[in-house]
């Protein structure tokens, strides 16, 4: 069982979506929720964001092309920051997270909560 508190998850994508406010307005109404998947870094909130960025030509993903862009670092530096603290800004999961199905079932979850709060506001 994974000792991953809603209060975390929930602190961890208000952070996430606090970036993507300050760099990327208007992002959450990009998201097709019936995709999103924070374990597939194609599917996830990034990967979704920066698909069509030209994240083949750098042989990234589109995760790490967004993470890049959004944190305004090389790309290597990004697995650099992400090994540090990959789950700060809830794109991924962390080190504390013991299970990482569960995690990235409950990280999925809670955006598609914000998104959807946000939709409705």
């Amino acid at each position: 069982m994974n000792d991953l508190a809603p209060e975390t998850v929930q602190a961890r994508v208000a952070r996430g979506a606090a970036l993507l406010d300050e760099k990327l307005p208007g992002w959450d109404q990009r998201i097709d929720l019936d995709r999103l998947n924070l374990g597939d870094c194609f599917t996830c909130i990034l990967g979704q964001l920066f698909t069509d960025q030209g994240w083949a030509e750098l042989e990234v993903t589109p995760y790490v092309l967004g993470a890049s862009e959004l944190l305004e670092l090389h790309p290597d530096e990004v697995s650099i920051l992400f090994s540090r603290k990959p789950g700060q800004y809830a794109f991924t999961g962390a080190p504390e997270d013991l299970d990482k199905d569960e995690a990235f079932t409950a990280l999925t979850e809670e955006w598609c909560t914000l998104i959807r709060a946000r939709r409705a506001a």
